[in-house]
């Protein structure tokens, strides 16, 4: 079972020193999965198949969760394994096509590409913890971050958010923040 499954046919493991990249997880999570003996309906025999989860649309905003316990049968455990935090993500590839294979940008954002603007961090264990945030007030500068906690807020650095153990990734699209700034 992989720590950090967020969709249902994530398939990838965890070993890295330096954490396992964000898009491998989305790679593992967008791939095509084979079906043994799957009943088809227009043949009426079973046959073996294959399915894959692509996006139609994108948000504004991305909120990628990272599952930090695990419980194997009555054992639960929490995870602290790291994840390596790209400052950019490119949904493109995970998006559906049209016959062209443009990306479909009839709905939702103009926009596959996205900016790292705040995660969620939980330090301690199952039964009691903090949660603390990091947050990118100006995604024109992705090297100015901010660490909040309940009674303070401080300057952080890029390499301290990059290797928190995030539990929340919030990502904002290009676009959007494009069209924001524009506007001010």
């Amino acid at each position: 079972q992989n720590p950090f499954k967020s969709f249902e046919t994530f398939k990838g493991s965890l070993g890295s020193a330096l954490g396992i990249p964000i898009e491998s997880m989305l790679d593992d999570a967008f791939s095509v999965e084979p079906i043994s003996q799957y009943f088809c309906d227009h043949c009426k025999q079973k046959c073996d198949s294959r399915r894959q989860t692509l996006v139609r649309s994108l948000p504004a905003v991305l909120a990628i969760h990272l599952k930090r316990f695990s419980a194997a049968g009555s054992v639960l455990r929490k995870l602290n394994d790291k994840a390596h935090i790209p400052m950019k993500i490119d949904m493109a590839k995970y998006m559906t096509s049209d016959e062209d294979n443009e990306i479909d940008v009839t709905e939702g954002c103009n926009s596959s590409e996205y900016l790292l603007r705040g995660l969620v961090v939980h330090s301690g264990n199952l039964r009691s913890g903090h949660y603390t945030a990091f947050v990118n007030p100006c995604p024109a500068d992705d090297r100015r971050w901010a660490y909040i906690s309940d009674t303070s807020v401080r300057t952080a650095k890029q390499s301290d958010v990059q290797s928190c153990g995030a539990y929340i990734l919030v990502y904002e699209n290009a676009a959007e923040i494009a069209k924001h700034e524009s506007s001010t």
